[in-house]
């Protein structure tokens, strides 16, 4: 079946998203010059997906609030590089594309409106005051999240306050969006959120995000957490945490954005618990507790 994709740009930008989408074969693309009238267009259209592309960052995050507000669609923005991703994910979009590098790969854009067009939207809550760090002296906390996941994350991070224990992150994420994703992070949770660095000592209440196209290693003992995501990579880590003797938590279907990750850690028995999104930060405090005993 095609995907339906809607296409909401700037008055002033010519139909080349447009014909690029409807070059696929497999999607179908519409256009939409004004922002007034997009709660009515998706109404009207019912798309399984909403690509925005405005002609500023204020207008593309009124236009995704009040999508999300009213008629909540998975949504892609295609915009400048140097417009905020974080404030677009946590207005409510799923994924941030730079506009250069759209016009530079279509293969690109195409791919991400095929996955995007799946994505349940969900929604997240705004953090709290930050905590004061502390000596490490307990387990670490591994997250593996990929589309849909700095939603979940956000979520997540909020419940985790007081958690007492270092929390690393790897996230699919643009390099171009690392360091706007690392404030909305910082804004939504206690803990203090900062990008990882070889070699870094790790403090409790600490995030520590993996640069892009790097993972992280360490040698304390784990709880390992995997969030929404397409594919099954994460799944094979995820394993290799329980057979070690990782405590395991995965997503269920019903909460995650695209069930594809966790789908593959419960098949393979990677996952020692699959819970809903706001049942896993209690979970997480309480396997800190049960590793710090032993």
């Amino acid at each position: 079946m095609a995907v339906r994709a809607l296409v909401v740009q700037d008055r002033r930008r010519d139909g080349a998203l447009v014909r690029m989408l409807s070059a696929a074969g497999d999607i179908e693309a519409g256009d939409q010059w004004g922002f007034d009238e997009v709660v009515d267009a998706i109404r009207l259209r019912k798309p399984d997906i909403l690509v925005l592309a405005p002609g500023s960052e204020a207008e593309a995050i009124a236009a995704i609030e009040n999508v999300m507000a009213r008629q909540p669609v998975p949504i892609l923005v295609i915009g400048n590089g140097s417009w905020s991703s974080a404030a677009m994910l946590s207005a409510g979009a799923v994924e941030m594309l730079p506009e250069a590098a759209t016009a530079q790969d279509e293969g690109q854009l195409v791919d991400r409106v095929r996955v995007i067009s799946q994505v349940k939207v969900i929604r997240h809550i705004r953090g709290r005051a930050r905590s004061r760090p502390h000596p490490l002296t307990v387990p670490v906390i591994g997250i593996a999240a990929s589309t849909g996941g700095p939603q979940a994350l956000a979520r997540l991070l909020g419940g985790l306050g007081g958690l007492g224990a270092p929390v690393l992150v790897v996230q699919h994420l643009h390099h171009d969006f690392t360091a706007n994703f690392r404030d909305w992070m910082d804004r939504e949770t206690t803990l203090t959120v900062q990008i990882a660095t070889d070699g870094a000592a790790l403090e409790v209440d600490h995030v520590y995000l993996a640069p892009p196209d790097l993972h992280m290693k360490v040698t304390a003992g784990p709880v390992g957490v995997l969030l929404t995501g397409m594919g099954d990579d994460g799944a094979a880590g995820l394993l290799r945490m329980r057979s070690a003797g990782a405590r395991t938590i995965a997503q269920d279907e019903d909460s995650s954005a695209v069930y594809g990750m966790p789908r593959e850690a419960e098949r393979l028995g990677a996952a020692e618990q699959v819970l809903p999104l706001e049942r896993i930060a209690g979970a997480v405090i309480r396997a800190v507790g049960a590793v710090a005993l032993k």
